[in-house]
């Protein structure tokens, strides 16, 4: 589905549940985990939490990929389209993860060291791993120190 089907299967939850918008770095966030999914599978699931769930889930995209594997049996024949790219060349990252590295607090056990970390691009969504998903910017605001990007 396109991040726009995306926005309106969740802003349709959000007024079904009469809860706020979420922060457009969560919804990247779900999406990225998400936008694989057909917009006929994605207004399923939908209609599955509208009916089946008292509130609106916390963490959206956790409830639709569980309604997944639910769809998928119910239509065995149904043709998994491959995860589409909407941004194959971003600015951000590099084939879909972000490098970032954070020292250790001051007042913190091991305070000055130094650890890297791997991050999913959020942005663009392409790496299929599972790790916690972030934007460049969100990453930079926490504190971490972030790879710079290098084309071959």
């Amino acid at each position: 589905m396109t991040k726009r089907e995306f926005m309106d299967l969740c802003l349709g939850l959000c007024v079904h549940f009469g809860r706020p918008e979420p922060p457009r770095e969560q919804l990247a966030s779900w999406y990225a985990e998400v936008g694989h999914l057909s917009p006929e599978a994605a207004g399923w699931m939908a209609g599955q939490i509208r009916r089946g769930e008292p509130r609106m889930p916390a963490n959206l995209a956790h409830a639709l990929l569980r309604l997944e594997d639910r769809w998928r049996a119910e239509r065995p024949r149904t043709p998994v389209r491959p995860r589409e790219r909407e941004r194959p060349d971003c600015p951000d990252c590099r084939d879909g993860l972000l490098t970032a590295s954070r020292a250790v607090p001051p007042g913190l056990p091991l305070a000055g060291t130094v650890y890297d970390y791997l991050f999913a691009c959020a942005r663009c969504g392409r790496a299929d791993a599972a790790l916690p998903v972030a934007t460049r910017e969100q990453l930079e605001r926490a504190g971490y120190a972030v790879a710079p990007v290098r084309r071959e």
